[in-house]
């Protein structure tokens, strides 16, 4: 769903309609799908807003190591 040109109206649409949404077939999310990921997000959003219940099943179960982790951002600490 998130794959097709749906927007915010589209998702609110579905809010409206349906008290739980079965949301299966997601894909791991990164910057390269950045169109995807913003879709899934909105669609999250307006789910969540209008208080509807949400189920999606992991394709991906197993937690990444945290020793493959690397974040692009770069936290210091402030020191004072």
């Amino acid at each position: 769903m998130c794959g097709q040109a749906l927007g915010g109206d589209d998702y609110l649409a579905i809010a409206e309609t349906f008290h739980t949404v079965l949301i299966e077939g997601v894909p791991l999310l990164s910057e390269a799908k950045h169109d995807l990921t913003r879709r899934f997000i909105v669609l999250i959003d307006q789910l969540y807003e209008r208080r509807c219940r949400v189920r999606c099943p992991s394709l991906n179960p197993k937690p990444q190591s945290h020793a493959t982790f690397k974040p692009t951002w770069n936290i210091q600490a402030s020191q004072g």
